[in-house]
C-alpha cells in the first residue's frame, strides 16, 4: 500500500524503495518502519502480502512515543475483501445489528489476535490499546473497538488488563452498526474514544444497504418520470434538468423497513468531515472540517441519512493519499504552524 502511492513522504523525501515480488518480512518492516517512525523490531507481525481470505490484512505496533499498542488494519485490497464489502445485510452484534461481512471479521481479527494483544499489554505496563485502518480496515476497527469495550474483553482475558484505555481512529469507514433503541445509551458510552474521518466526496462512509436502496429507488423514480429519448438528452446535458427532477434527486426518502437492512451508521459519536478550502503559497490543500452525527437523533440528520453523491472524484478522494493531506493540513494549522494560531472553525461550519 505504501508502495501503491507517489504522494507517501517521510520527512519530505519520497521512500523509493522498490517492493520485490517476495520481498522478506524483515524488509518488509524496515519500509514500514521508514514510513511510520516506528523501529522495525516495534512491528509486530504483519500479515503476509497475499493476505488471508477470513483475517483482513492487519501488523501491530509498539508505539513507545504514545505509549500504545497499535493494531492497524488495511482497506479492500484483495477480492476476498470485496466479497467482505458486499455482505452489506445486518446481523445481530453487540446490543444492535452490524454489516453482516464486516462483523465476521472482526470477530474472526479478535480470535486470531487477542493472546497477542493480552501479551503486548502486559509486557508494556501501563500502554494503552489503538485500533485504526481504512475503508473496509476502518470499519473492522470501529466495530473491534466496539466490542472489546462493550463485552470487557480485555479485562475478562486479564483483569490485570481492566483499566486500559481503548481508542479507535477509522478513516473511511462505511456505516456498520446501530444500536437497539433500549440500547442506545449503553452502546454510546462504548463508542466514546472512537473517531471517525470522511475526506471530501469519499463514497464510502455513505454507502450501507439503506442508502443503496434508496438510490435504486431515485432511479426508478427518475427513470418513470422521462422516456427512452428524453434521459439519455438529460444525462449528456443536452436537455436541461428542470426543478421537478432535481425534487426527484435530492428529496428525502424513508423507505419502509426491509429485514436485514437497517439505516447503520459509524459507530462513534462525531464524524470529522474534512473538506478542501483553498491552496497555500505553497501549493498544497488547507482543508477545514465540521464535526457531524453518523446517526440521525431527534429530527436532525446524520450521514446516514444523506444520500450517495455520485462525483468524478468519489473514488480518489477515498484512497489513502488523500486523507494523510487532509490530516497533515488540519494537523499543521492545530499546532500553530507557519502562524497559524491553533485550529478555528469558520461559522458556516459550525453545525
Amino acid at each position: 500500500m505504501i508502495d501503491s502511492s507517489e504522494l507517501l513522504q517521510v520527512n519530505g523525501h519520497k521512500l523509493n524503495v522498490p517492493l520485490a515480488a517476495n520481498i522478506s518480512t524483515n524488509k518488509r518492516k524496515r519500509k514500514m518502519s521508514r514510513f511510520l517512525g516506528v523501529p522495525a523490531e516495534d512491528i509486530i507481525d504483519p500479515s503476509s502480502q497475499g493476505g488471508d481470505i477470513d483475517i483482513v490484512g492487519h501488523f501491530m505496533a509498539i508505539d513507545r512515543r504514545k505509549s500504545a499498542i497499535v493494531l492497524a488494519l488495511r482497506g479492500t485490497y484483495t477480492l476476498s475483501g470485496l466479497k467482505t464489502d458486499a455482505a452489506a445485510y445486518s446481523r445481530p452484534f453487540c446490543n444492535g445489528v452490524a454489516h453482516a461481512g464486516i462483523a465476521d471479521r472482526t470477530d474472526k481479527i479478535w480470535e486470531h489476535l487477542k493472546v497477542k494483544i493480552v501479551d503486548l499489554l502486559k509486557a508494556n505496563p501501563g500502554f494503552n490499546f489503538v485500533v485504526t485502518g481504512h475503508s473496509l480496515g476502518a470499519g473492522v476497527a470501529v466495530l473491534l473497538a466496539l466490542k472489546i469495550k462493550h463485552e470487557q474483553a480485555l479485562a475478562k482475558l486479564d483483569p490485570a488488563l481492566a483499566s486500559v484505555k481503548v481508542s479507535c481512529f477509522g478513516f473511511a469507514s462505511p456505516p456498520v452498526y446501530l444500536a437497539d433503541p433500549e440500547n442506545e445509551a449503553v452502546m454510546a458510552e462504548a463508542m466514546k474514544d472512537t473517531y471517525a474521518f470522511i475526506h471530501e466526496n469519499d463514497v464510502v462512509p455513505f454507502c450501507s444497504f439503506d442508502s443503496l436502496r434508496r438510490m435504486s429507488h431515485t432511479i426508478d423514480d427518475i427513470d418513470d418520470a422521462t422516456n427512452m429519448i428524453v434521459g439519455p438528452l438529460m444525462a449528456i446535458g443536452k436537455l436541461p434538468i428542470g426543478p421537478l427532477m432535481r425534487r426527484k434527486v435530492f428529496k428525502d426518502l424513508d423507505l419502509e423497513p426491509a429485514a436485514n437492512a437497517e439505516k447503520l451508521a459509524i459507530p462513534a459519536p462525531y464524524a470529522i468531515w474534512m473538506q478542501k478550502q483553498s491552496e497555500n503559497e505553497g501549493g498544497d490543500p488547507v482543508y477545514d472540517a465540521m464535526f457531524c452525527r453518523p446517526e440521525a437523533k431527534n429530527g436532525d440528520k446524520g450521514t446516514n441519512d444523506l444520500h450517495v453523491l455520485f462525483d468524478d472524484r468519489m473514488i480518489a478522494d477515498h484512497m489513502n493519499p488523500e486523507y494523510e493531506r487532509a490530516l497533515a493540513s488540519i494537523a499543521t494549522q492545530m499546532k500553530g504552524v507557519h502562524g497559524i494560531d491553533g485550529y478555528t472553525f469558520p461559522p458556516r461550519c459550525v453545525r
